[in-house]
């Protein structure tokens, strides 16, 4: 170095960061974490809502399949003893039955 510049004071410095642009650049980098975290929470809640959606679907045809098969038996239920369609929920005629439903 020279002697003039050594004169000079803050001639040797290089400029520095003031603790305000700190602050600033470590509020923006907890600001991007806490979005970031967010939407991976989000995205996991997601999938959970798809999951639950899927097995109240599924339960449900589940029920309204139960409920058809159960009128249809109803429907040929014998109402009295020597009934016409009392032989028709035994044997072959009642795997049919199942068959269709």
């Amino acid at each position: 170095m020279q002697r003039e510049d050594m004169d000079v004071p803050g001639a040797n410095l290089k400029p520095a960061i003031h603790f305000t642009d700190k602050l600033n650049i470590l509020e923006s980098e907890k600001e991007k974490a806490i979005m970031e975290i967010s939407q991976m929470a989000c995205g996991a809640w997601n999938s959970v809502w798809t999951e639950i959606r899927a097995k109240t679907l599924e339960f449900k045809v589940s029920l309204q399949r139960a409920s058809e098969k159960n009128k249809a038996l109803h429907r040929l239920k014998p109402r009295f003893e020597g009934s016409i369609n009392e032989n028709l929920l035994t044997g072959e005629n009642r795997r049919a039955i199942d068959k269709q439903l």
